[in-house]
């Protein structure tokens, strides 16, 4: 695990493993795009909007303080890793 300084100036680990193309991720946590449906529901149960949805994309940000709420409400379970540390 690496160390990054975060937009809020935390520390934050990071993986030193890289990711698919078709994930996006931060603090651990990864969107699978090609599980991902783009339904938004995990963007309305982040409490920091730390998820972007577009059309065909969608992104967790720096701002995402690894709660879990979004690996809970995900229908298709394409929300994975995290610790859940945050809640």
């Amino acid at each position: 695990m690496g160390k990054i300084t975060g937009k809020n100036g935390r520390m934050m680990a990071t993986s030193n493993q890289k990711k698919a193309p078709s994930e996006s991720s931060f603090a651990g946590l990864y969107i699978d795009q090609s599980i991902c449906t783009f339904c938004a529901g995990c963007s309305s149960v982040c409490p920091v909007m730390a998820i972007q949805v577009r059309d065909s994309s969608s992104e967790i940000s720096g701002g995402c303080i690894d709660c879990g709420n979004c690996v809970t409400f995900c229908p298709v379970s394409a929300i994975k890793g995290g610790s859940g540390a945050g809640q």
